[in-house]
């Protein structure tokens, strides 16, 4: 299964253009450079970082299609099992790059503008983590269920209702430094919980509705 792993994984980053790349560099020193102050950094780790993280599974569903990529899997000696499987670890992995660019954004914010301690940056990156995961897991789950476009539709939702909700919450006047006085071991054991209930019921569904087509 370590192949199909390496498959999805190779297949995402020879896809993804150097437009891409060079928009994520622009982005990462647009919010440490030019934009100042505690809400570049909510924005960053829990907006736009979550966002890009959930992005592999629309890309593949797309070389799914277009590459046949689909019905090539169902040729190979693996079980369904092992096909969803490997795509929705290969999705949570392509996030490793994502958590080392929040962490190097940290470490650079922090030592420039000392704005809040060092723990409390790597807090907003556990939940922004746990936010990537889960809207992952439904973009998986979408592409399993339905076709390019709904996937592109979900993906898409997911991103307006991420923006409206911190716009929302931002002209609210909602003080975000608050997630630092919670009871915070509470809280992160609870969405971890919450997290990866969400997963395994996405996963779940997302086997049933693979078995049934192959």
């Amino acid at each position: 299964m370590s192949g199909l792993i390496y498959r999805d994984l190779f297949t995402y980053y020879r896809r993804s253009s150097k437009s891409t790349w060079i928009t994520e560099i622009l982005v990462f020193f647009f919010f440490l450079l030019a934009i100042k102050g505690p809400y570049s950094i909510f924005t960053y780790l829990l907006c736009v970082m979550p966002l890009t993280m959930s992005g592999m599974p629309t890309t593949m569903k797309e070389m799914d299609i277009n590459c046949k990529g689909a019905v090539q899997s169902v040729l190979l000696p693996f079980s369904s099992k092992e096909l969803v499987l490997s795509r929705y670890l290969a999705a949570f992995l392509s996030h490793l790059g994502s958590v080392a660019l929040m962490l190097l954004y940290s470490l650079l914010h922090w030592s420039i503008y000392h704005t809040f301690a060092l723990t409390d940056y790597f807090l907003l990156i556990l939940l922004s983590w746990l936010l990537g995961t889960v809207f992952t897991a439904v973009n998986l789950l979408t592409g399993y269920l339905g076709d390019l476009n709904a996937s592109a539709i979900m993906y898409l939702i997911v991103i307006a209702g991420v923006l409206l909700g911190y716009l929302v919450m931002a002209l609210a006047g909602i003080d975000f430094t608050a997630l630092f006085t919670l009871n915070t071991p509470f809280l992160f054991l609870l969405l971890f919980a919450v997290t990866v209930f969400i997963t395994a019921v996405c996963y779940v569904i997302s086997l049933k509705k693979f078995s049934s087509r192959k």
